[in-house]
């Protein structure tokens, strides 16, 4: 390394000494002033500092040694005398689940399928329901048979509305049967939510056939997106509007109790008042999740994720800062989440790019304005115009739509892609994981599964 001159500067790619330039007297092309020599030594450290990381970390890794996976370790581990770790099971444990999948038809529209193209689907221990384009809102019964295994018919499907002038939302359907659905049109916006009976004592399942709807007006406001909460008697919702976060809860009047939780803190006052509009359409909310019963986790526009609790009508907390238009999110647990969405890339070329990520937000570090994840997803292209994706934590995968519009799986504890044999469904418009159950009452698939809704039809694969 040459020796450091007073007043000089070594350029280490042209090998010579060039004259330090003050700030104040050096020309607009010159290339050795103060402030360039300052900021090309503080780029070489930082060089040097990650080099020296890199070189430590692949002296220091600490690699799996060959012994583990020995035919006596695997013999061991059926025994269950070999102790794994968390991840190590539950990776495991959802590669298994899907090399053992099989593909099967659950419901298919036939030669109406072009006019009923599926938005999304709905199913608990009861029904499915399907919320179509063209506001078809239909819902499937299961066959009344003691000996089928959750199988449906056409004759099993009613239509609850059909309002063809009203363009879906959002869908969403709470665990003692309220379903919501969000329309909209040139006019305005409206929330719909209907409750389908539960089965009677010997099993039959009502179907009524002028089902009392609660409307729900909501001007210009658009819903983006509505996630009902999974525990408890009395149905909630989360709604994102293009105003903020609000939470739907009924009342004695009806569905009329519309509150507001707040919007995403992400900008300051001065920031507002220098952009007013961009200041304003981070306010809209396109994902949303409950954590627990009393905190949700909402993104949108605001390009974060924010914490809000349902017990107070105060802004959220800024919980992660993605960087991104945040589009979904998906809760693992309560402290761990899988954020996905979409935004510009960066260079002259600049296209659309979607990514997903999982954040823990009991661990947070930030770099360059963003938080840093701790599980990323690479080697699959995410399906255009946002990732559309859900989470299995008792499998530990991830089943997304790719670029070619086919189910995948994905790992969440490794992040690799998980092969599976249960064939390929073209144009798949979204994927769902249907919980398993124990009831010994409950005739539908115990383990779990994943619903694929196609432009015509719904599969199930388990």
């Amino acid at each position: 390394m040459a020796p450091e001159l007073p007043g000089f500067y070594y350029d280490e790619v042209k090998r010579k000494y060039f004259k330090i330039q003050a700030n104040h007297q050096a020309s607009q092309q010159a290339k050795y002033t103060q402030d360039d020599v300052k900021r090309r030594k503080l780029d070489t450290a930082e060089s040097q500092r990650a080099a020296a990381m890199n070189d430590r970390q692949t002296k220091e890794r600490v690699r799996r040694s060959r012994l583990l996976t020995s035919s006596s370790n695997r013999l061991l581990e059926e025994l269950g005398s070999l102790s794994l770790s968390h991840d190590d099971m539950l990776s495991r444990r959802g590669i298994q689940c899907a090399s053992e999948m099989s593909r099967k038809t659950l419901y298919d529209y036939g030669q109406t399928a072009p006019m009923h193209s599926i938005f999304d689907v709905h199913r608990d221990s009861r029904y499915v329901a399907n919320f179509s384009k063209g506001s078809h809102v239909s819902v499937c019964y299961p066959v009344e048979d003691e000996h089928s295994r959750w199988q449906y018919s056409p004759e099993s499907q009613v239509y609850y509305w059909q309002t063809p002038f009203l363009d879906p939302c959002c869908s969403s359907i709470s665990p003692n049967g309220h379903v919501l659905a969000g329309l909209f049109d040139h006019q305005g916006s409206e929330l719909r939510i209907f409750q389908i009976p539960p089965p009677d004592d010997g099993g039959k399942y009502l179907r009524p056939e002028c089902p009392t709807v609660h409307l729900l007006s909501i001007g210009n406001n658009l819903p983006r997106v509505a996630t009902p909460l999974s525990t408890g008697t009395i149905p909630i919702f989360a709604i994102g509007l293009q105003s903020g976060l609000n939470l739907l809860t009924p009342s004695p009047d009806g569905w009329t109790d519309l509150r507001p939780l707040g919007t995403s803190p992400t900008r300051t006052n001065r920031s507002a008042r220098r952009n007013k509009s961009e200041s304003t359409s981070d306010t809209d909310v396109w994902a949303a999740e409950f954590l627990t019963p009393n905190t949700i986790a909402a993104g949108g526009k605001g390009k974060s994720v924010f914490v809000a609790d349902s017990r107070t009508s105060a802004d959220g907390a800024v919980a992660c800062k993605y960087g991104a238009l945040v589009t979904d999110i998906k809760a693992i647990d309560e402290h761990r989440i899988v954020v996905g969405g979409t935004g510009r890339s960066r260079g002259p070329n600049r296209a659309d790019v979607e990514h997903v990520v999982t954040y823990d937000l009991r661990y947070k570090k930030e770099s360059n304005g963003k938080t840093v994840p701790y599980r990323q997803y690479p080697g699959l292209n995410f399906a255009p115009p946002w990732p559309r994706f859900d989470v299995c934590p008792e499998l530990g995968l991830l089943a997304t739509v790719n670029r070619a519009k086919r189910p995948c799986f994905m790992s969440l504890t490794t992040g690799q892609i998980v092969e599976t044999p249960a064939g390929e469904s073209d144009q798949t418009g979204k994927v769902k994981f249907d919980r398993g159950h124990d009831d010994p009452q409950w005739r539908g698939p115990r383990s779990h599964s994943l619903l694929v809704s196609t432009q015509g039809a719904i599969h199930e694969w388990s």
